[in-house]
C-alpha cells in the first residue's frame, strides 16, 4: 500500500517487501565484500585474534570471549578458504547483519534505508572493519541491535 499525502510521503511496506528490501541490501553489500576478503594476515591485532580463536587461547586483555568462541566455531565449521579468510567471513557476516538491522529499522522509507545502508557499507572505516577479523564488526552489530530494540516501536 502506498500513500501520497504530500511532501515527505512514506511508503508503507508489507512484511514480504520489507524482507525483500533487507535481503537485496545484504546481497548487494555481500557482492561487494566477498571477493575482497583477505586470505592472509593483515594489520593490527587480526593475526593474534584469529590464531588465539582458532586454538581457543585468550588474546590480550580484555580477551573478547564471545568473539573468540564464535570465531573458533566459524574457523572450524566453514570448510572453505584459509583460517584467516573464514574468520574474516565471520566479521563480514556481522557487518551484513548490522546493515540488515539498520535497513529494517528504516523500512518506512525504503529508498532512504537502501541509500543509508549502501553509504555505510562503502564508507572507508566500515569497509575496513568488515573485512578484518576483529571485534569491531561484532560490536557494531550488537550496537545496531540495541539501537533497534530501544527505538523501534
Amino acid at each position: 500500500m502506498i500513500r501520497f499525502p504530500g511532501f515527505g510521503a512514506r511508503v508503507i511496506f508489507s512484511k514480504h517487501k520489507t524482507w525483500l528490501l533487507v535481503a537485496s541490501t545484504v546481497l548487494v553489500a555481500s557482492l561487494l565484500y566477498i571477493p575482497r576478503l583477505p586470505h592472509t594476515v593483515q594489520m593490527g591485532d587480526t593475526g593474534e585474534m584469529v590464531a588465539n580463536a582458532y586454538r581457543l587461547f585468550v588474546p590480550h586483555p580484555p580477551g573478547y570471549p564471545l568473539f573468540t568462541w564464535l570465531t573458533h566455531f566459524a574457523t572450524h565449521a566453514i570448510p572453505v578458504g584459509t583460517v584467516f579468510w573464514r574468520a574474516a567471513f565471520l566479521s563480514q557476516l556481522f557487518s551484513l547483519g548490522t546493515l540488515a538491522v539498520l535497513v529494517f529499522h528504516l523500512r518506512r522509507t525504503p529508498i532512504v534505508a537502501f541509500a543509508f545502508a549502501m553509504t555505510l557499507a562503502v564508507s572507508e572505516l566500515f569497509w575496513k572493519f568488515s573485512e578484518l577479523p576483529d571485534v569491531f564488526a561484532m560490536n557494531a552489530f550488537f550496537a545496531a541491535l540495541l539501537f533497534i530494540l530501544y527505538t523501534d516501536p
